[in-house]
């Protein structure tokens, strides 16, 4: 069976499209557009405009879904509209125009999908933690062998900290400085994350892609992005590389992940903060996360019903 899964994100809708076969999940397409909603907000409210762009862009990815002949469509949305006062005016609209049905994920299920996600790639045995830094949110996961334990979820991601704290193209060091104390208060409350007895944290999500193809290059790497493995102190010295080379190291962010040439600094800076608080000494990169584990939940679903429904003829 084709799905197509659709994720309606802070500032990108992305769309995977995958076959199942034999409940293994087949990447045959991916497609990321970046939508200009960020400055659509005013006073939580999403503006015409901004609904406007979204539904525009999932048109452009239902083509898409036609050409390859896909047998479902599943679409949901994070932080983009999670906080909005108006996301069930926005919801009814968009459904109407794409007639598309958009599931709303609170901030304990994306942790809990994304989660599912990652644990369908490694297939965890042990205890462990796991995070994904998203453009408007941020979640952290603890588990242990295949269930979650505990999990959060706050509406801090990379976008909102750029937006909160630099200046420039890149941040300064006070600007950084400012993004750790921030992250360090916000998530010292969590005693779950210093009681945790992992030293590897997975990391989910477009940052830590972007991250793993950062220290490649400038490692000379040449490896598998699927559990790409790299050490904390990793993430200074990208920071400081990308910071040091000035120009260079905003063309190399150009050429590497130009969509992400002011956030990506923010976000390591983030989970530099994170690794600290958590006292994690190496990070996984997972490809996995929300998508995987929303479409998952979803196939499964079906599956069940279908069961269900087989049971009844029998009876």
């Amino acid at each position: 069976m084709r799905y197509a899964v659709i994720e309606i994100g802070y500032n990108t809708v992305k769309m995977v499209i995958f076959e199942i076969i034999q409940d293994k999940l087949i990447r045959l397409h991916s497609q990321n557009e970046f939508v200009e909603i960020t400055n659509c907000y005013v006073n939580d409210l999403l503006s015409n405009n901004g609904i406007i762009n979204i539904s525009t862009v999932i048109d452009e990815m239902q083509q898409t879904v036609k050409l390859l002949q896909c047998d479902k469509t599943i679409c949901f949305a994070t932080s983009s509209l999670r906080y909005i006062k108006n996301k069930d005016e926005i919801i009814n609209i968009i459904e109407e125009r794409n007639e598309i049905t958009i599931d709303i994920l609170t901030g304990t299920a994306e942790a809990t999908t994304t989660f599912d996600g990652v644990n369908y790639e490694f297939k965890f045995q042990t205890n462990g933690i796991g995070c994904d830094i998203g453009d408007g949110s941020t979640q952290i996961f603890t588990f242990l062998g295949s269930d979650i334990q505990e999990s959060i979820s706050v509406p801090i991601g990379c976008i909102k900290l750029c937006n909160m704290f630099v200046s420039g193209i890149l941040p300064r060091p006070s600007e950084m400085e400012e993004i750790n104390t921030l992250i360090k208060d916000l998530f010292k409350e969590y005693s779950f994350l210093k009681e945790q007895k992992s030293r590897t944290l997975y990391l989910a999500g477009d940052t830590g892609l972007a991250m793993a193809r950062l220290n490649m290059q400038i490692t000379g790497q040449n490896e598998k992005l699927h559990g790409y493995t790299m050490k904390k102190q990793s993430i200074g010295i990208i920071i400081d590389t990308l910071r040091n080379k000035h120009l260079n190291g905003i063309g190399l962010m150009q050429r590497i992940m130009p969509e992400r040439i002011h956030t990506i600094i923010p976000a390591m800076t983030q989970l530099a903060a994170i690794c600290d608080i958590a006292d994690i000494d190496e990070i996984i990169i997972s490809r996995n996360g929300v998508k995987e584990g929303y479409l998952l939940n979803s196939y499964r679903q079906s599956k069940d019903k279908e069961k269900s429904c087989t049971a009844n003829i029998s009876i």
